[in-house]
């Protein structure tokens, strides 16, 4: 076997870790969707039937408004994190400044997962 074929290629490495991030992804959307019906089981428990039915509602989209501004803020902390990678898989143009010493720690941590 030569040692092109016995190592993976740091784009190899890249996608395999942007399928793993999205299989996280995935059973991370699964987690959120089980949690917001349990908590709409808790609101119809805790809450009796004979109540203002606006109050559950205004209680379920308080819940819905919060679980929509963490993943948008999680969203937003991936997309910096793809952000990085992607500019430390860029191959540097001649005459533009040296990446920085944290481009050049997360290249050198893609190439070891890539040696593996």
């Amino acid at each position: 076997m030569t040692e092109s074929t016995g190592k993976k290629t740091l784009a190899e490495g890249a996608a395999t870790l942007s399928d793993e991030r999205l299989k996280s992804l995935e059973a991370k959307r699964q987690n959120a969707m089980q949690a917001v019906r349990k908590f709409v089981d808790d609101v119809d428990e805790a809450i009796p039937k004979t109540v203002d039915p606006s109050l559950r509602k205004r209680i379920v989209d308080s819940a819905l408004e919060l679980a929509d501004k963490l993943g948008a803020t999680q969203l937003e902390f991936q997309r910096s994190v793809s952000s990085s990678v992607s500019e430390a898989l860029t191959p540097s143009r001649p005459g533009s400044a040296p990446p920085s010493e944290e481009v050049r720690a997360t290249r050198g941590e893609l190439f070891d997962k890539g040696q593996r």
